[in-house]
């Protein structure tokens, strides 16, 4: 295929699934359902070929299939399936084959950047209440869930609730902390403008109030500056641009008097005894239900129980919770080496990135319900641009060898 349609082929599938926020399960056929079958027969026709990863994962869909008919949801399931699950694949073959094949990965870094520049005014606008917020909500036919607009109606400001930008609650702290470790590393752009786009990502992860990305997305941008910008400009000024960065953040907080406001959500603490109820009582249904039924235990009422690993098992049941988090542990054990390999190939740098935006996601995930198992869309975008990147420097390095 030409380059120029697969490159716009892949815009559009990414776009529409942006706008269809994710994680829309519907039982009619949509734009995203077309883009995606789309998107995933040009792939498979320029060469992709599920490896085992890829294979580990189809093999978990098949358990939590078994489960969910198992337990009488099969129709859930299938609607899901190509709801959300579909695009997922899509994502991870389609980020593969634009990296390696057609030398996309430019594309893919102002792409995401773009789109996180403008989550970031969104969620910023939000906070403060710009009135172009709703503008945009109503141009694209967004709409907030309902407790962000009981939220809305019952205070007068968004202190102490986590704001959704252009996604949902969870998914934008994910998103917006991933964005601001990848603009530090766009060597398309200078590096005072990354330093001024990651002040913006940054600023907005805070004021979403998702805590958990947020904290991350700051000790990773510091081991960004240490590990990766250090080989560049020095370990000088890897010194004096981590003091900035974070002055230029505890000063923006400051200022705006969000530090000390305590109703503020990061003045708050984790509801741990909520959480462990939850958590006894989705291991309590799985040792009953050891096929799973992800389904079956949310229709009577339970919450889920915020933890990956018991989330695993819910979903896929014993052997679907087994293959996944085995899945997940091939996951992190190639991406490992990466973190910490000197940078002596492009590829390998890239690797690096895409690789610690990845773990950064899969750390978020561990107390949250959205990850791997849920479908959340970014998982495998990161994942295929990682894998893409790491076989290319695995590819060079035996060729070097050989000769």
């Amino acid at each position: 295929m030409n380059n120029k349609v697969y490159r716009f082929l892949y815009v559009i599938f990414i776009i529409v699934s942006v706008l269809y926020r994710y994680e829309m399960i519907t039982s009619t056929v949509s734009y995203r359902h077309v883009i995606s079958l789309i998107m995933l027969g040009v792939s498979l026709f320029a060469g992709y070929r599920a490896d085992k990863y890829m294979w580990l994962y189809l093999a978990f869909l098949f358990c939590f299939a078994i489960s969910s008919f198992v337990t009488g949801y099969s129709g859930m399931f299938f609607n899901r399936f190509f709801g959300t699950y579909l695009p997922f694949i899509t994502a991870c073959s389609a980020t593969y084959v634009l990296i390696r094949k057609y030398q996309g990965a430019d594309l893919l870094i102002w792409l995401f950047v773009g789109i996180g520049l403008f989550d970031a005014v969104i969620t910023i606008g939000q906070f403060f209440r710009w009135g172009f917020v709703d503008q945009v909500y109503s141009f694209f036919s967004f709409s907030y869930d309902e407790d962000f607009i009981e939220a809305s109606y019952q205070r007068s400001d968004y202190y102490g609730r986590v704001l959704v930008g252009l996604f949902d609650s969870v998914t934008n702290g994910y998103f917006l902390s991933a964005v601001s470790l990848l603009v530090l590393c766009n060597k398309k752009c200078k590096f005072f403008i990354n330093v001024l786009l990651w002040v913006v990502m940054i600023s907005a992860s805070f004021l979403a109030q998702e805590r958990s990305g947020f904290f991350l997305a700051v000790i990773f941008s510091v081991f960004i500056f240490i590990r990766y910008l250090g080989q560049k400009i020095g370990y000088v000024g890897v010194i004096v641009g981590v003091i900035i960065m974070l002055f230029l953040a505890v000063y923006a907080a400051d200022h705006t008097g969000l530090l000390l406001n305590g109703d503020f959500r990061y003045s708050k603490g984790f509801d741990m005894q909520n959480r462990e109820e939850l958590r006894n009582s989705a291991w309590s249904y799985f040792l009953q239900h050891p096929l799973g039924g992800f389904y079956d235990y949310t229709a009577r009422g339970n919450g889920h129980p915020h933890i990956f690993f018991i989330n695993a098992f819910l979903y896929g049941g014993i052997f679907g919770g087994v293959i996944v988090i085995y899945l997940l542990f091939l996951q992190l054990i190639k991406i490992f080496p990466f973190l910490f390999k000197k940078f002596s190939d492009p590829n390998a740098e890239w690797a690096f990135v895409w690789g610690l935006i990845y773990v950064d996601y899969t750390l978020i995930s561990m107390l949250h319900n959205a990850s791997i198992l849920s479908g959340t869309f970014l998982f495998f975008i990161w994942w295929g641009a990682f894998l893409a990147f790491s076989d290319m420097f695995t590819e060079n390095r035996q060729v070097e060898i050989k000769s």
